[in-house]
């Protein structure tokens, strides 16, 4: 996170703000059915209640934290807990304040997060990095240069996120104390309980992730990945890494970002590509977001691909 105290371009979230989260949550509620949970006066009067006293000591009560854990099936065999997606359902409550502060970090996000993150964000989809991708791949099979061509995956990137560096890029990023204070009570505080075959399970205290299923995890993420987009920025602009020059577009380019799925292309010098894997081994240790080695993949790119050394293949 020290590198990301540094001037950089990225200076804007000092104007991040620090909501009084009871505007927005009013009028999500406004609008709501009376028969509804949300939309009863006895909901809005205990929301305001908990969330006025739960951001003044950072704390919130359990009923209001706590989700029940659903794994669906995300393909392959059904019985691995590997091929299962863990989806977090929360309370009405929850998500009406929950929503509230998405909406308020969403426009400051929107400057704040770099292009090359497609996702999460309006006016984002993964036609950008595809498209930008492709180009830089025709780029380099054209150039006289050789390049490397590394797919990364995630291990469990949602469920793995690292709370404390949560709550340091926050302060890097310079958003409120106020905010950080909400997010901190936000995740200290969450429990879930796993459904079996139908069966509630005893609830346990959560430690780590961010839970897929609540309106802020997904931003919450993106920020994490968006130091790491700072960290390569700084090593390009240092010359430790080399991408590759665009053209067309008058930039150069290394990481692409679609969520947890990335790539990078590097110039194909043997140092390089060290310090990129050391980065990426820090960026997993300060962040609990590892990479899954058994699905990374190095390819040779150029005109002498037909002579790739062997520490390509090391890298893997």
């Amino acid at each position: 996170m020290a590198a990301l105290r540094g001037e950089s371009s990225f200076s804007m979230a000092a104007a991040a703000p620090a909501p009084a989260p009871m505007e927005p949550c009013s009028a999500l509620t406004k609008g709501a059915d009376p028969g509804s949970t949300p939309g009863s006066p006895l909901a809005r009067d205990l929301l305001t209640q908990v969330i006025l006293k739960g951001a003044e000591a950072g704390w919130y009560p359990e009923w209001f934290n706590k989700g029940d854990v659903v794994p669906l099936p995300k393909g392959g065999d059904r019985r691995s807990l590997s091929n299962k997606r863990p989806i977090t359902l929360l309370n009405s409550m929850y998500k009406i304040y929950t929503k509230a502060l998405q909406g308020r970090i969403v426009p400051i996000l929107q400057k704040l997060i770099s292009w090359n993150q497609s996702a999460f964000l309006p006016g984002r989809n993964t036609h950008t990095s595809v498209l930008t991708c492709n180009e830089a791949l025709h780029v380099a099979r054209n150039s006289v240069k050789d390049f490397i061509l590394l797919q990364l995956d995630f291990k469990k990137a949602f469920d793995s996120v690292n709370w404390l560096f949560v709550t340091e890029a926050l302060k890097a990023f310079k958003f409120g104390e106020r905010f950080q204070k909400y997010i901190r009570a936000i995740l200290s505080t969450a429990a879930s309980a796993i459904i079996v075959n139908g069966r509630r399970n005893k609830v346990v205290k959560i430690t780590r992730s961010v839970r897929q299923g609540c309106p802020l995890s997904p931003l919450l993420f993106i920020l994490v990945t968006q130091t790491l987009t700072v960290v390569i920025e700084q090593e390009v602009a240092a010359g430790r890494i080399q991408g590759i020059y665009l053209e067309k577009a008058n930039m150069h380019y290394c990481l692409g970002l679609y969520a947890d799925d990335s790539h990078m292309i590097l110039g194909a010098k043997k140092e390089g590509a060290t310090q990129t894997k050391n980065l990426l081994d820090s960026f997993a240790n300060a962040t609990g977001l590892q990479i899954q080695w058994n699905k990374f993949t190095a390819r040779w790119i150029g005109p002498n691909g037909s002579s790739k050394p062997r520490w390509v293949e090391e890298l893997t």
